[in-house]
């Protein structure tokens, strides 16, 4: 990690006063955006047909290569090993549907570019229909490895009550299968994607709960990198075109999760 960090450049400012790209980034003509393909839509996932990236996140990606002139070229990767990665060099760039948390900013910047949280979902069959975490005691949750979601669910208080048996997984197709398959009674994850499923497929599956772990979805740079003002200052513009609030809207976010400038770590623990 010492060494990544060592390696980034000064940030230099271009004609217009806005930071410039890291020479290595500026000379390869190139952004690695690390991913986790099995998000799920409406964030990222693999089109079935060209197995090309699609998404939230792959669009805004591009639409930020377009911004700095450079090409984008995505490295599909677990969610836990994304920050490894990052870390080390491998990527650029992370944009995985991921929560900027304190925990979190101790190994990454974040450029925040969206409100998200984390949600439940049930079988639409499925005769619970909890309000809250709390009622989650003594039932099957399946939380993908490496959320936030996983830790804050392991911290429910169960007050004697049998406590929440948590499967983790390594992917949302993982854990939806695990729930088809009712090796889970409820999964945990983005919200924005269960109301996605929920809404293609009501026969099959229901929202349930409230929205937890609301905050900032953030696009991880490395720690002090001058790629966070870079990233910054072309997603400003994007919002500023209106190309932001386009890409959003049409995979059905509405003006709740939008931002109306970027921002640098705002999220919380």
């Amino acid at each position: 990690m010492l060494s990544a960090c060592a390696a980034s450049p000064t940030a230099t400012s271009d004609s217009d006063g806005e930071a410039a790209l890291p020479q290595s980034i500026a000379e390869s003509g190139v952004l690695k955006v690390g991913t986790e393909p099995l998000v799920g839509m409406p964030w990222t996932a693999l089109d079935e047909n060209t197995n090309e990236n699609i998404g939230i996140d792959p669009d805004i990606a591009r639409a930020l290569g377009e911004e700095l002139g450079l090409e984008v070229e995505f490295v599909n990767l677990s969610f836990d090993s994304l920050i490894p990665s990052l870390e080390a060099g491998r990527i650029d760039i992370i944009m995985s549907d991921m929560l900027d948390t304190e925990e979190r900013q101790g190994a990454v910047d974040f450029v925040d570019y969206v409100l998200g949280g984390d949600g439940l979902m049930v079988s639409a069959d499925s005769k619970l229909d909890p309000a809250s975490n709390d009622e989650l005691c003594g039932t099957t949750v399946g939380v993908l490895r490496g959320a936030a979601a996983h830790i804050t669910l392991e911290e429910v208080n169960c007050d004697g009550e049998e406590p929440i048996d948590l499967q983790v997984f390594p992917d949302v197709n993982a854990l939806v299968t695990a729930l088809d398959s009712a090796r889970i009674e409820v999964a945990s994850g983005d919200p924005s994607t269960w109301g996605y499923m929920a809404l293609q497929e009501p026969d099959k599956y229901r929202v349930v709960g409230e929205v937890f772990n609301s905050g900032p979805l953030g696009i991880g740079v490395t720690k002090d990198s001058p790629l966070s003002s870079v990233i910054s200052d072309a997603l400003n513009r994007l919002i500023e075109s209106g190309k932001y609030e386009e890409i959003l809207a049409s995979y059905g976010l509405g003006e709740s999760a939008f931002m109306t400038e970027a921002a640098v770590n705002m999220g919380q623990s």
